[in-house]
């Protein structure tokens, strides 16, 4: 093509460099917000899987801890804003014993379609709680009480981070 004046031929070659700054600029700026709905939402209930899920993930998942520090996690009662959260979650990671009672409630109202759920007592092997001389059990009952914190022998601690390297995964 050959242009009639050198008007013209500065007006196409600016709008070429336009189109072309526009390109790239949006093409950035997409990636960037694609990146970010890229990543993995993981929801941990109490600080030990998601300082599991932190270590297996580093940057690549966005990582929430559910139960701030400081906050009792054997009385805890989610709020509203919680329940949002593992409904958006890919993942949820909880430990599974008494304390956590009002999660299975919970998981039962909530549309789990393409979820992962990792309850870390069922990754091991779970023994009951020990009474030693100078712990009094109130009745029989609570002599049979597992043990939620399984996350406290090493051995434990490996199955479980497999299991949640493996739901992260998938």
């Amino acid at each position: 093509m050959r242009f009639q004046s050198k008007t013209t031929k500065i007006f196409f070659i600016l709008l070429l460099l336009m189109l072309t700054a526009i390109g790239l600029f949006g093409c950035g700026q997409s990636a960037a917000v694609l990146e970010e709905r890229e990543k993995i939402q993981v929801v941990a209930v109490s600080f030990p899987p998601y300082d599991f899920a932190r270590q297996i993930c580093g940057e690549n998942a966005d990582v929430t801890l559910l139960i701030q520090p400081g906050v009792e996690v054997h009385a805890y009662n989610p709020t509203p804003q919680d329940i949002i959260t593992i409904q958006n979650c890919d993942v949820f990671l909880y430990g599974g014993g008494a304390s956590d009672a009002w999660i299975d409630d919970l998981l039962d109202a909530v549309d789990l379609t393409g979820k992962q759920i990792v309850r870390m007592m069922d990754c091991v092997e779970v023994l009951n709680e020990e009474h030693v001389e100078g712990m009094e059990a109130e009745d029989d009952h609570e002599q049979n009480i597992p043990d939620e914190h399984v996350w406290t022998a090493p051995q434990n601690a490996i199955l479980i981070t497999k299991s949640i390297a493996a739901a992260i995964c998938t």
